[in-house]
């Protein structure tokens, strides 16, 4: 069984600001069916949602199984053999502006259960400074008039 590393799951919530070479990222990919961006090094493989800028999988990757302890409805209902279908609250995902159900006032305004931030499609950029490629995902929020952005960042090799 793979030995799980701390310093990647700090890396891959954000809490870790670390370098990753250009040719790590990867755009074009779809995750579940939906639009992704995946980022990658010698130990760790994390996959990003378009929408909602969701870290939907991290995976080791001298994992055979490349199991993600992330929330995976999709996955869990094909094991039990049952239709599934996709929802914006997976993996670990943004609570923006809000966490739980909406109240009362808050739903005849509009606003979502766990806020809007995961039902956003955001922007991509991806940067290479000084050999440091940088992850970058913005999306404005209408309801709440606000701009989100999340960077994520991801040494070339492991640090375990």
């Amino acid at each position: 069984m793979p030995q799980f590393c701390p310093a990647s799951l700090l890396v891959a919530l954000g809490l870790l600001d670390i370098a990753l070479p250009a040719q790590m990222v990867s755009v074009s990919e779809s995750f579940e069916g939906h639009p992704a961006v995946i980022l990658v090094n010698d130990k760790i493989e994390i996959t990003f949602l378009k929408q909602g800028s969701t870290i939907a999988s991290i995976v080791l990757r001298d994992d055979p199984e490349k199991v993600s302890p992330l929330w995976n409805p999709m996955r869990m209902a094909r094991e039990q053999g049952r239709a599934g279908s996709f929802n914006p609250g997976m993996g670990h995902f943004v609570c923006v502006d809000g966490f739980g159900p909406a109240s009362p006032e808050e739903r005849a305004a509009g606003m979502p259960g766990h806020g809007e931030a995961h039902l956003q499609n955001f922007e991509l950029r991806t940067i290479v400074e000084n050999g440091i490629a940088i992850l970058r995902m913005s999306a404005k929020l209408p309801l709440v008039q606000e701009n989100l952005t999340r960077t994520f960042r991801l040494r070339q090799r492991g640090l375990c």
